[in-house]
């Protein structure tokens, strides 16, 4: 065994006889507070042909064990427990290249527990043994639920071919699998219980426009609870298979639109959680900062709405912009009404130039680097709602617009709402209401992320933000982001602004965070990150 995942851990320190020190993986350890001192003691055991490690300072030997299986760093090729019986199975890729293998014990008592060989390998989506397909194009094919009970059903077939499933019966293997069971004469082997033949149905449905011919064995009468074919002997198993029936999908009452399961969502759902894993998200828009990337689970949620609330004149507009300019080259419409549509595009080229006015009458590289800055602008999809009181309608129509001519709108700001509602008190609750609604359907029917920025009042001594009658904004919103600008009161003009974002709320995510290490640049309308800088907080807003 390579100690190899052992030596990439966080402050690991090899010995010369090739073992290695490392902090202890335990959670509890030093009662909590982590391993300062490296105490924990990682070797191959020759002798026995198996990891070993121990903590010097006295942590379970198997909570260790546990620890270094969750970190990915243990090796499971470890011999059986006394008292436990070892079986193991190798499953192969259909071209036949090894994935994994996948390690039963089964203790005296019955008790069963089950390991992959490699850590975070878990192929639930594949057939043990179909690899054996492409040697024989021709063959049935009989596919049982686990390794064990295909293996005994591989003894009692001379010329088909045995496949089981690795999903476990709450699961099913992918298409991109099931298509090489393709026009061939394919008999299914439940387990004798209630969820095994749920198994199977559900890997029927899947194959009836696949195999030629799908089949079903049925146990017969008197047959005990639970049992699978490698309970039965080899001529039993030859008569279940002779005489496994058709299949005939059962008459299903029609499930009303409204009604969704988990199985409608499944892939989407480990399509996410997959691309999260490999920083590939496609569901998402990146912000243009990673310290709010981060803990936005890689940005802004397409088929959603986000709130940013902050006091009128923090720069609103200025995040907006930046914002905007992190999707391009990809479109992205802005719906801000308090300006004009050339002083949104006079901010996007000073900011793309890294110039302000002065700069821009002062110093002729400045002049060329905005000149340069709006030839850039000008070829880029960026659209603006020009018109002082857009309604609701009128928005969704641009949105439309936009994505019909691209094929896809990542991003819709709209900045900001107190000015896109009307403005008589008795009105202005129920018209935000009704926005805070527009804008998630307009996410979800466009599939794209929706920004909504949104004024607050700050209290005078706790410097805490309220939205009062704009709180429906907050009830609607996938997230809720304050921005805070420290403006020095003796120098307005500064060029450089402290400021940093509270994540007060994440539906999916984490929330009560303060994120600093930004630098707002106001003259230049830059918002930039000095660096990566996430404390999570408790306490009231005005502790921020």
């Amino acid at each position: 065994m390579s100690l190899h995942e052992v030596a990439m851990l966080p402050r690991s320190k090899q010995l010369p006889d090739g073992s290695y020190m490392i902090p202890c993986p335990v959670p509890g350890h030093g009662k909590g507070n982590g391993d300062k001192n490296p105490s924990c003691h990682v070797w191959h055991d020759a002798e026995k042909d198996r990891m070993a490690a121990t903590c010097f300072s006295g942590c379970d030997p198997e909570h260790v064990r546990e620890a270094l299986e969750h970190l990915g760093a243990w090796d499971k090729k470890v011999k059986p427990l006394p008292g436990e019986d070892r079986q193991e199975w190798t499953i192969y890729t259909p071209d036949g290249h090894e994935i994994v293998k996948h390690i039963r014990f089964r203790q005296k008592d019955g008790a069963k527990t089950f390991r992959w060989s490699s850590k975070g390998v878990k192929p639930a989506g594949m057939l043990y043994r179909v690899e054996q397909l492409r040697k024989n194009p021709e063959a049935a094919v009989v596919i049982c639920e686990g390794e064990k009970a295909a293996d005994a059903v591989q003894k009692a077939t001379e010329k088909g071919i045995a496949l089981g499933t690795v999903t476990g019966a709450s699961g099913c293997p992918t298409e991109d699998i099931l298509k090489h069971l393709e026009g061939r004469h394919v008999v299914l082997w439940p387990d004798n219980d209630d969820i095994g033949r749920q198994h199977m149905t559900r890997l029927a449905k899947r194959l009836q426009n696949v195999a030629a011919v799908l089949r079903v064995v049925a146990y017969p009468e008197g047959t005990p609870e639970k049992a699978d074919a490698a309970d039965m002997d080899v001529e039993q198993r030859r008569e279940l298979l002779n005489a496994a029936k058709p299949y005939s999908p059962a008459a299903e009452v029609e499930r009303p639109s409204i009604i969704s399961v988990f199985a409608d969502v499944e892939r989407e759902v480990f399509r996410t959680l997959d691309e999260y894993a490999s920083g590939t998200r496609s569901d998402v828009v990146s912000t243009g900062l990673r310290c709010l990337d981060g803990p936005l689970i890689g940005g802004w949620q397409r088929g959603a709405m986000s709130l940013v609330a902050a006091p009128s004149g923090a720069g609103k507009t200025t995040l907006c912009i930046h914002f905007a300019a992190a999707v391009l080259p990809a479109p992205v419409l802005m719906v801000a009404p308090e300006m004009t549509v050339a002083s949104l595009a006079r901010r996007e080229i000073l900011r793309r130039a890294g110039a302000s006015m002065h700069d821009y009458r002062k110093q002729p590289k400045a002049q060329e680097r905005t000149i340069a800055a709006a030839m850039e602008l000008s070829q880029l999809p960026l659209y603006f709602v020009d018109k002082l009181e857009p309604s609701m309608e009128e928005i969704r129509a641009a949105a439309e617009w936009v994505k019909e001519k691209h094929g896809d709108l990542p991003l819709v700001l709209l900045d900001y709402a107190q000015f896109l509602v009307p403005m008589e008190e008795q009105k202005r609750y129920l018209a935000l209401a009704m926005y805070a609604q527009f804008s998630i359907e307009l996410a979800q029917t466009l599939k794209t992320a929706v920004v909504l920025t949104s004024q607050v009042n700050v209290n005078k001594d706790t410097k805490e933000y309220t939205l009062r009658e704009s709180a429906m904004l907050n009830h609607k919103a996938h997230l809720e982001l304050h921005f805070y600008a420290n403006r020095d009161k003796r120098n307005p003009d500064a060029d450089i602004v402290d400021c940093h974002f509270w994540l007060e709320k994440q539906r999916d995510g984490p929330s009560k965070i303060k994120i600093e290490g930004i630098r707002w640049e106001p003259a230049r309308y830059t918002v930039t990150e000095l660096g990566l800088t996430v404390q999570r907080e408790i306490g009231s807003i005005g502790q921020r």
